[in-house]
């Protein structure tokens, strides 16, 4: 699961995130890795990109990512377990807990220390290669395979 930053930093270029962010992202878009994005997020990110660069822009950019990633869902259950999670941030919590129900192996983020108390790991886009090498097996990563 994809947190909102990395996906800001590449509609926005942001620097000097984007090309980590990128590189995360192309996994996706490759088909290495399966790419989602929390539903609740689809709203701060037009919100951000509207912002940024117009209306249009922000509309394209979440048709386009549409396309990559899975906007998945979160449930009643997944805010009542934020609220009483021991993480600092609601936002990151809700991010853990829906990750953890729909079965999500890691959560792709720059801000990996705000998801120490979360039981997805959390890996920097910087890190993603090195965290994925010897974790496919016939083509489907799984993050219990040694490396």
């Amino acid at each position: 699961m994809f947190d909102t930053n990395v996906i800001l930093d590449l509609i926005l270029h942001r620097e000097p995130f984007y090309a980590d962010s990128r590189r995360a992202i192309d996994l996706v878009t490759d088909e290495k890795i399966e790419g989602a994005i929390p539903a609740t997020s689809a709203k701060d990110i037009f919100y951000v990109v509207e912002r940024a660069i117009g209306e249009t822009e922000a509309r394209n950019a979440l048709d386009k990512l549409s396309y990559v990633f899975s906007f998945s869902s979160v449930e009643e259950s997944d805010v009542i377990d934020a609220l009483s999670h021991e993480m600092d941030d609601f936002e990151d919590g809700l991010i853990a807990v829906s990750a953890k129900r729909l079965g999500f192996d890691m959560i792709i983020t720059r801000n990996t220390k705000d998801f120490l108390e979360s039981e997805v790991p959390a890996i920097h886009p910087k890190d993603i290669k090195r965290a994925l090498d010897g974790h496919f097996e016939s083509g489907v990563f799984n993050l219990d395979s040694p490396p």
